[in-house]
């Protein structure tokens, strides 16, 4: 595809730019043409971005039967968070602040590993919540005082690929051989979510373009 084309591309690009001598001038300059390279032009519309709609997050929060499941899904639909990030959140006084209204990212997880980074530099930002949906996420907390938000009976962050192949996958496609219908028929991964409160914000909203 051409936009995996153009990722890899520019991880070599990233490689030979990092070559540098002792003194930190590169040690091979030079520039990339990739209309020379004839390298397939990224076209947005034909990308295959699904988003979820309003009614579709409503449906997945409904007939999620785990609380874990169900409050990752609200809190992914609220706040346009990575998964990662989410799984990344932990209990305690400096990250979950004002009584669960706001929420400081600043690590995330992969692989089921905490990283104390994130995907980009401005990644690192504080987020309000909704009183409905800090009200909510209170409750789910209770009385614990420590540990990931959402963790295993084991008490270490979830496994991303097992929340799409266990919950969100099942939960959208459906199960023909127990009789369970699909909610919306077609796969698609958590970022979803993500482009759900962006096209939301945008199409619905008066939020700034720019925020």
């Amino acid at each position: 595809k051409p936009k995996t084309i153009s990722n890899y591309l520019g991880l070599v690009r990233l490689v030979v730019a990092s070559a540098k001598d002792t003194k930190g001038s590169k040690l091979y300059p030079r520039e990339w043409d990739y209309e020379f390279m004839d390298v397939p032009i990224v076209e947005k519309e034909l990308q295959n971005a699904l988003s979820f709609t309003g009614e579709t997050i409503t449906a997945l929060v409904v007939a999620a039967k785990n609380p874990i499941v169900q409050m990752l899904y609200i809190l992914l639909a609220a706040t346009g968070l990575r998964l990662g990030e989410a799984l990344g959140i932990t209990i305690s006084e400096d990250t979950i602040l004002d009584d669960c209204t706001r929420i400081v990212i600043k690590q995330k997880v992969w692989r089921n590993e905490i990283q104390g980074f994130l995907k980009t530099k401005n990644g690192g930002r504080e987020l309000d919540l909704h009183p409905s949906v800090a009200s909510v996420l209170k409750e789910f907390i209770g009385n614990r005082t420590s540990g990931v938000l959402f963790q295993t009976k084991g008490g270490k962050p979830l496994c991303q690929t097992n929340l799409l192949k266990r919950y969100l996958h099942p939960a959208l496609l459906g199960d023909e051989k127990k009789g369970i219908k699909g909610i919306t028929g077609v796969k698609a991964g958590f970022h979803a979510f993500r482009r759900f409160r962006n096209t939301y914000l945008r199409n619905y909203t008066a939020c700034p373009e720019g925020v």
